[in-house]
């Protein structure tokens, strides 16, 4: 019908009105967040192990002075890395809460965890110590060079010896202990319970914003 008019009363107080969109919007935001959780564990995990295995730590101990340090092979320092990384990234758990309007608020939504905070996950990867013949011992010296690493700081851990760089001598190829001095890990790498190169790099602001990013664009996907 041409040259007509369209109108739209609204009968109900604009409170009302505004309640009621709210709650919608609520309900949709809710669906959403449940359906977007598988998308947002997978990519939330690998943002995880991409950002270990650029670790700084954990590129020393593949082919940089810490795993001559440590006393580890190329193989052995590469498998290392690659493990605790697949290990940190692994340990995430996304769950939501109901999402509720409280008041002129909301209440609920997702939470994402990552890494056990005893890092017993980590700690259990075989990779994390080795175990050699020792002439000066004269039998096998089993080495517990990961939890050094994670959880001892700056403590002397062999005392009247020291690392010295020497290009193919010792495990791995890069020095060895000689008399005299003492062996920590060195403190640019060292670490404790509460601060070593897995909290520094989960705290970090680049990995924050990476993973909020994914966030809001799986969430917005599924809206």
């Amino acid at each position: 019908m041409s040259g007509g008019s369209f109108y739209i009363r609204l009968t109900e107080r604009d409170d009302v009105i505004a309640k009621k969109i709210l709650r919608e919007m609520v309900r949709k935001l809710d669906r959403a967040l449940k359906l977007a959780v598988p998308q947002i564990k997978q990519h939330v995990r690998n943002i995880i192990f991409d950002s270990m295995l650029d670790n700084d730590v954990l590129n020393a101990i593949h082919g940089g002075n810490l795993m001559g340090a440590l006393g580890l092979t190329s193989s052995q320092g590469l498998n290392a890395a690659t493990e605790i990384a697949s290990m940190v990234a692994n340990s995430i758990k996304v769950t939501t809460k109901k999402v509720r309007l409280r008041g002129l608020g909301l209440d609920g939504g997702l939470t994402i965890m990552v890494q056990p905070s005893d890092f017993s996950n980590v700690l259990g990867i075989p990779e994390g110590v080795v175990e050699y013949f020792s002439k000066k011992y004269d039998g096998m010296v089993k080495l517990d060079w990961l939890n050094w690493l994670l959880t001892r700081g700056d403590d002397i851990i062999v005392g009247d010896y020291s690392f010295v760089e020497r290009t193919g001598s010792g495990r791995s190829g890069l020095g060895d202990m000689v008399a005299g001095g003492m062996f920590r890990i060195p403190p640019e790498y060292s670490g404790t319970g509460d601060d070593n190169f897995i909290t520094r790099t989960l705290r970090g602001e680049t990995i924050t914003d990476k993973i909020l990013q994914v966030l809001e664009r799986d969430i917005l996907s599924k809206l």
